[in-house]
């Protein structure tokens, strides 16, 4: 966004104090090798909590906030694999209906909501510009949190608020740098797979992905020059991987990866990394994904003009995923 000529982003940051809620957002940027801002009031840490009424703030500090701010990217979420929905609802349904306050408190803002393609599951297809259909079942707590959020922000759109839904898949390293974040469901999967020498078969091995580089160029893109008459963009597959090369090229570096069927892998990560459970079940779940719409991301993808190919990117994340000692992958998990 900076780089695109903002002049100021304001990040709400659970902290006790400006300072504090600035520092955080510097030591994300220092822990991911990104540029620090040239200036501090381009860049601002602004303390509060996004499952809490008005954001966490005192209502003249919302108020402020409102007067100030011209766009919102709402991308925050409390992201849980086990929890139920009411545990999470606060800051993933709440969170985002006090997003929506903000937009229409003074002048009306325009909203872009970061929703997931898991509101699609188990519709008969993934539309983009348009809301996901209504399931009649769960999907577990977060996903039904997603699925509800995107709901809330639809109903806004068609009271008048402007914006779209860009809709993530698997966001994976950075194409050039490999960094990702530390409880990414998969690279934690794959980094116990090298631990336990084993990973799991699978018989449709496709692994859809955008690299968090052009995933971020592509949301900034869409709301500083996207077109008002679309409201919803699929943003999942910009490069395909697939298991199998992925476990081929650990051999390569001498990682001894031997597939196994997936519950006798499930057995044995019970036994050696119980902690990471959760996320070996989440990445072997057979996701009920219908067939998708995305001519709208691609064509901003295709503008992002970033050309790696699938092995360059397989060899950048290879060093990443492969260079956690065993307890950090551990500590990873509980953090998760």
């Amino acid at each position: 966004l900076l780089d695109r000529g903002v002049k100021r982003v304001v990040c709400l940051v659970r902290a006790a104090d400006a300072d504090e809620a600035s520092n955080r957002v510097m030591a994300a940027l220092d822990k991911y090798g990104l540029a620090r801002p040239s200036t501090s009031e381009q860049l601002v840490g602004l303390p509060g909590d996004i499952a809490r009424p008005l954001l966490g703030l005192a209502p003249e500090q919302f108020d402020e906030l409102a007067e100030q701010v011209d766009i919102i990217i709402h991308g925050a979420a409390w992201v849980h694999l086990v929890h139920t929905y009411s545990t999470l609802r606060d800051s993933n349904v709440g969170g985002t209906q006090e997003v929506l306050r903000l937009a229409v408190t003074g002048r009306v803002k325009r909203v872009f909501h970061l929703s997931g393609m898991s509101v699609h599951l188990g519709c008969s297809q993934m539309v983009e510009n348009g809301p996901p259909d209504y399931v009649h079942r769960s999907n577990g707590g977060y996903l039904d949190t997603k699925w509800v959020a995107e709901k809330v922000v639809w109903e806004a759109f068609e009271r008048g608020v402007p914006g779209a839904v860009l809709r993530l898949g698997w966001i994976s390293g950075h194409s050039r740098s490999g960094y990702i974040s530390e409880s990414d469901a998969l690279t934690l999967f794959l980094q116990a797979c090298v631990r336990l020498r084993a990973a799991p078969h699978f018989d449709d091995d496709e692994i859809q992905c955008v690299p968090v580089d052009m995933a971020a160029d592509v949301i900034a893109r869409v709301a500083l020059e996207g077109s008002h008459d679309v409201r919803a963009y699929n943003l999942a597959n910009s490069h395909t991987l697939y298991f199998e090369e992925l476990y081929q090229a650990c051999r390569a570096v001498d990682l001894e990866v031997q597939e196994r069927p997936q519950e006798e892998w499930l057995a044995l990560l019970q036994k050696r990394l119980p902690l990471l459970l959760p996320v070996g079940h989440s990445v072997l779940k057979e996701w009920d994904m219908p067939p998708m719409q995305n001519d709208f991301a691609v064509a901003m993808l295709e503008k992002a003009g970033r050309d790696v190919t699938t092995e360059e990117l397989i060899a950048t994340y290879l060093p990443v995923w492969c260079r956690q000692r065993p307890s950090t992958i551990r500590q990873r998990a509980q953090g998760n």
